[in-house]
């Protein structure tokens, strides 16, 4: 199946938010299957069950009541000025962003959101100390939260895990820059 796939062809994997959260569950889970793992801005996991219950939650409730395009479109233009995505909105591609976004259907990103939430997710944190794959881990300066993440991450990481963090970015890192990005991408591939 699909992890036996992984173990003969042996590639690289990259993941970014919530796609990076499964990745570094199936590292948890399967040990090594990758050559590389790259992880943008991704959660590490919560400790604490009462916060997953509640994050759980909040989550199955996000775009609740927005499956009509003017909604969800106001949900997304609050959702850019969060914190985490600061500068963003700033740049002259967050309106095609949005319009991605919006052709997504809220309903469907709902679905998503109910499957692979952060409530649902490991603590993962085992595996920065554990891991024998190569990985790199990025998070925006400009994202305290992940920053924050970024600086735990390095402290409790063996040496096959780099920390990056990247200057005068914050949470969507691939889209602020993709050509920063993809420097970094270049050097964690050597």
């Amino acid at each position: 199946t699909f992890t036996k796939s992984l173990a003969e062809f042996y590639p690289m994997a990259i993941g970014y938010s919530m796609g990076g959260r499964m990745l570094l569950q199936h590292e948890k889970q399967f040990p090594g299957l990758v050559s590389k793992l790259i992880l943008e801005s991704v959660h590490p996991g919560l400790t604490d069950s009462h916060e997953k219950s509640e994050r759980l939650l909040k989550d199955q409730s996000l775009l609740d009541g927005l499956f009509t395009t003017a909604k969800f479109r106001d949900f997304l233009e609050k959702w850019y000025d969060l914190p985490l995505f600061s500068g963003i909105k700033s740049l002259p591609n967050c309106e095609e962003l949005i319009k991605v976004k919006i052709e997504s259907r809220p309903e469907e990103l709902q679905r998503g959101l109910n499957l692979l939430s952060t409530g649902h997710q490991d603590d993962c944190r085992n595996v920065f100390i554990e891991t024998s794959t190569p990985l790199v881990y990025l998070a925006g300066e400009n994202d305290e939260k992940y920053k924050t993440f970024a600086d735990e991450i390095k402290s409790l990481s063996n040496e096959n895990v780099q920390v990056v963090v990247v200057p005068n970015h914050s949470h969507n890192i691939h889209f602020q820059s993709s050509q920063l990005l993809s420097i970094y991408l270049k050097a964690a591939l050597i």
